[in-house]
This record gives C-alpha cells, structure tokens and sequence, in this order.
C-alpha cells in the first residue's frame, strides 16, 4: 500500500486567501508517507506571514492545503523599514508603505527580524483600545505612536500637534 502508485499525489488544491503564494511541488510523493509536519514547516519558512496551515489528504491522490495569514494588529517602524505585526507582538512581513494600521514608530530604531517579537500582547491591546477609545473621550485623534527605551510607556501624537503620554503599566481606562 505504502509503494503503490496508487497512492502518489496526483493532485494538490490549496485554499487561501493570500495573494503573495506560490504553490509548493508534493506531487509524485505518497500521500502516506508525506508527514504534515513536514509541508507545514516547509511552507512557513518561506511564508513568514502565513500563521496555520492544515493538511487534508483526499485518498487516493489528492492533498489539500488550507492556509490562513495572520490577522494585522499594527505596523512597527524602525530604522526607516516598516513590519507588520500581530496580536502577540510578532513581526510577520515587511510592508513597503502605511496603510490604515496604527504605526509605532521606535525612537531607538533597534534592528527587528522577520519572527522576532517586539511587544507584548497587552501592549497590542492597550495600543487597540486606545485607537477605539481616545476620539470619543477627547474629541482628537490619534496619528501615531512612539517608543523610546522601553515598550512600557508610549507617546500618542494627535492630529492637534499634541502629544498624550501613556503608561502601559496600568489600565488605559483610568489615563483617558
């Protein structure tokens, strides 16, 4: 069963909604023998921006790839180069503009890689719930965000030409 023809990958469909992809090459391999764990890392070490990927063999020859992306939480800039990143904190991709994502611009422009971390999820979810909160309380918005030497305080610069200092530290319901 393992050595039959039979069970050779013959087709291979992959459901995504990346546009960035180019499909990887398992046909010719037995769908058995094929180990999941394998196409996985495959695909992720060259997708960084790729956050799952599952695997579903259609017996006899036909394997089935779902993939999904991480969701953008914010853009990091740093030393001129901008990367997005997740929920967790984790660089993903590095973009070529801005876009509608919030920007934290790091003042010590400290060199970020592709898989690194660069914050925390609570610095993510107070970064969200200040972008949701800070117009309806004070009437301004908020254009961007800087860091200086530590993730645990941060610098909102308003469309007034105002800057608003956070301690991430404590709870952004009591600072607003």
């Amino acid at each position: 069963v393992f050595y039959s023809p039979f069970f050779r990958i013959k087709h291979i469909i992959y459901v995504s909604a990346l546009s960035q992809f180019d499909e990887f090459n398992f046909k010719g391999k037995n769908i058995f023998l094929l180990r999941s764990s394998i196409i996985k890392k495959t695909i992720k070490e060259k997708y960084t921006f790729i956050n799952e990927v599952k695997v579903v063999r259609g017996l006899p020859d036909t394997l089935k790839i779902i993939l999904s992306d991480y969701e953008s939480k914010i853009i990091w800039q740093t030393q001129n180069k901008l990367f997005l990143v997740n929920n967790g904190g984790l660089v993903y991709q590095q973009i070529e503009s801005r876009n509608n994502l919030t920007v934290i611009i790091d003042n010590q422009d400290l060199p970020v890689e592709l898989g690194q971390t660069v914050a925390t999820a609570n610095f993510i979810e107070f970064i969200n719930y200040l972008n949701n909160n800070f117009s309806q309380k004070t009437g301004f918005n908020i254009i961007e965000y800087e860091i200086d030497q530590t993730i645990f305080q941060v610098n909102a610069s308003t469309d007034q030409g105002w800057k608003v200092k956070f301690d991430i530290t404590r709870p952004p319901e009591n600072q607003l």
